[in-house]
């Protein structure tokens, strides 16, 4: 039991962000990936670099339009889309 700001509850586990991101794009043949801005760009990275992963270093909103104008315009390939939510 934690006590927190003068109430009892139970402890909260949270899920390791780069270890889900790495895990998701283990297997990532025919797929290509497209980061936001910030921590997600930092956790794809981590996963390993690929020509198949575009990073939208200061793309701020940008990575769900540009990989919805990529699955749209390329629909034969499998697409991953990270986003930070704030």
């Amino acid at each position: 039991m934690v006590k927190r700001n003068g109430r009892i509850g139970k402890k909260k586990e949270f899920l390791d962000r780069r270890e889900v991101v790495e895990s998701l794009l283990a297997e990532r043949e025919n797929c290509l990936v497209v980061s936001g801005l910030g921590s997600p760009t930092y956790d794809v990275h981590a996963a390993g670099d690929r020509d198949e992963t575009f990073y939208l270093w200061g793309g701020m909103g940008g990575a769900s339009m540009i990989g919805l104008g990529l699955a749209i315009a390329q629909p034969q390939k499998n697409y991953n889309c990270y986003n930070r939510r704030w």
